[in-house]
């Protein structure tokens, strides 16, 4: 409805039209067929990093639940201790890419001014904590390893 009311054009809300054209669904039909491929790098690139960090003091490394299997669309650690900006410095000069995603937790954006009911300590943390490190299908065994070790220097 593209947030109107009533059938003229009096918009009382954001909205959108999400309808996908036909070339774009012939251009994602395509990409499925990449999928299974695409899965299988980045399990491999997860894999070979929660083995590689997971002995480190300070950092939390995503899991995948059991019976679950994890799409690893990003590989996000925890950064304990008020280091995550330290550690994305260090990993920047070292010439690894790095994401925070989620800066700002979504009840502090200003369209949602009002809506919270208390504190949200949690996500607040989460916030100031996460760091992603690449996890995309492009990532071979020598970027793998350069992101491990740099990821390691640090916490030398």
């Amino acid at each position: 409805d593209l947030g109107r009311r009533g059938k003229g054009y009096e918009f009382q809300e954001v909205g959108g039209n999400l309808r996908m054209s036909e070339v774009e669904a012939a251009i994602g039909l395509e990409q499925l067929k990449k999928l299974p491929a695409s899965l299988g790098a980045r399990r491999q690139t997860a894999a070979f990093y929660t083995e590689r960090l997971k002995d480190l003091q300070g950092l939390v490394l995503p899991m995948e639940p059991p019976g679950l299997e994890h799409a690893w669309y990003q590989y996000t650690v925890r950064v304990l201790g008020g280091a995550r900006d330290a550690l994305r410095g260090h990993l920047d000069r070292e010439g690894v890419d790095t994401g925070v995603y989620y800066a700002t937790a979504l009840h502090d954006l200003g369209i949602f001014e009002g809506v919270r009911h208390g504190p949200l300590g949690r996500c607040e943390m989460a916030c100031r904590e996460v760091l992603s490190i690449p996890v995309h299908p492009g990532v071979g065994p020598a970027e793998r390893l350069q992101v491990a070790s740099a990821v390691r220097g640090y916490f030398a």
